[in-house]
């Protein structure tokens, strides 16, 4: 005979509240990609790109993406979603951690100074292994701000984007009250042009390639990630309990200021 199944069977007695719910032998039972929910991203890409020409090359793009997913706010819109078959208790809202504007360029420039070069092509072998073929590389990165999600019940009299935010108020969080007990959701996951803060990375590089014959070659590397040491912030505050609501307080775990490396590599 077949056991039951879950963790009931290891128990002398259970509550009446879990053996209301349809299967409460296997516990919590989690639905995703529910029938019905729909997932759009509207995105396009331009890119220029130019190779080296005299020692320059460069290439940059920008990419847009808006990309948005249906969900339900609370259980009274999941029982909608439940009893429409689908059709009912649906609200669009962005897709966490996704920046809608992103701009990439990078930039390499051999340094037109020793032999073979522009300048400085009959300089003494000495002085050409110091300051002769070194190759210059930039890469910037700038993305828009993360969507602000409010996932919990507000009471809001409008939208709460200001024009010119800054880290003590980064949206006006004057129109935002606790909600009573029990009442229906109605404020929006997410209000049109609300997004944390944008960020701004720059890494720079610094090569220089020594050849010893055709075959042998060491490079030597200087590396500076987030060159210009700029900090980039976290989303702010969204608990309304919280004292620092609606301020930018912490730096994101994925952002390190600036850091140097130096190393060399023996290619043979």
């Amino acid at each position: 005979m077949a056991q039951f199944p879950g963790a009931l069977r290891n128990t002398s007695t259970v509550s009446i509240a879990s053996l209301l719910v349809p299967y409460p032998h296997y516990g919590a039972i989690t639905q995703t990609n529910t029938n019905g929910r729909i997932a759009k991203m509207p995105s396009f890409e331009v890119r220029a790109q130019r190779p080296f020409v005299k020692g320059l090359s460069f290439v940059a793009s920008y990419a847009y993406s808006n990309e948005k997913r249906q969900e339900w706010y609370d259980d009274l819109a999941q029982y909608k979603v439940l009893t429409s078959g689908g059709k009912d208790g649906w609200t669009w809202r962005p897709v966490p951690d996704v920046p809608t504007h992103r701009f990439t360029g990078a930039v390499t420039w051999q340094i037109p100074v020793g032999k073979d070069r522009q300048f400085g092509s009959t300089m003494p072998a000495a002085l050409d292994c110091v300051i002769g073929g070194w190759q210059y590389s930039l890469a910037t990165r700038m993305y828009s701000g993360w969507p602000l999600l409010f996932g919990t019940s507000y009471i809001v009299t409008g939208n709460p984007r200001i024009d010119n935010p800054t880290r003590d108020k980064w949206f006006d969080t004057s129109m935002f009250a606790v909600a009573d007990t029990f009442t229906p959701r109605n404020n929006p996951y997410y209000y049109d042009g609300l997004n944390g803060p944008g960020w701004t990375v720059t890494d720079m590089t610094l090569t220089k390639m020594f050849n010893f014959g055709s075959r042998y070659r060491l490079e030597a590397r200087i590396e500076a990630y987030n060159a210009l040491n700029r900090v980039v912030w976290d989303n702010p505050d969204l608990a309304i309990s919280s004292s620092n609501f609606g301020k930018v307080t912490r730096k994101r775990v994925d952002g390190s200021g600036r850091e140097i490396r130096v190393g060399v590599r023996f290619i043979f």
